[in-house]
């Protein structure tokens, strides 16, 4: 029996919908996380509970700035042919996790600041937490979506 031929459209199609299920799923990670964090026991043995907010806080705010610059590498080949009927067919779905990407990462931020409320300060930890797994999965998403793109 001869091996199926498949276009690179094809196999690229395939990917982008393998993508988008990811990125449903992205949006139940951190409930997924603070579930886990909160009934299974695992305790938090942080020292430098400020440290980690400060770098969670960085780590957004350099991410956002990450996610606008994969925005301008779109745009600048958003004219090629290729892009074109990439554009018609899976625009939605990235304009859609990119702006999710985004909220996350404002939340991550958020938290962190709460974290300095002392009264608040173990509940926006574990949110914290919860959204740098989410942040970082959402991000990597749209950094695979924008790089297939720009090299095609």
């Amino acid at each position: 029996m001869a091996p199926i031929q498949r276009s690179v459209t094809q196999y690229h199609g395939n990917s982008v919908k393998f993508l988008e299920k990811a990125a449903v799923f992205t949006i139940f990670l951190c409930p997924i996380i603070w579930f886990i964090y909160e009934f299974t026991g695992i305790s938090l043995k942080i020292t430098e509970v400020e440290t980690l907010a400060t770098v969670s806080g960085a780590f957004s705010f350099t991410m956002m700035g990450f996610l606008a610059a994969m925005a301008a590498i779109l745009l600048g080949v958003k004219d090629k042919k290729s892009n074109r009927e990439w554009s018609q067919r899976y625009s939605k779905f990235f304009i859609i996790l990119y702006t999710v990407s985004l909220l996350s990462l404002f939340i991550t931020f958020f938290g962190s600041v709460a974290v300095y409320v002392t009264e608040y300060q173990f509940i926006a930890l574990k949110l914290v937490l919860s959204m740098l797994v989410t942040n970082f999965i959402q991000v990597s998403l749209c950094t695979i979506i924008v790089l297939r793109q720009a090299v095609s």
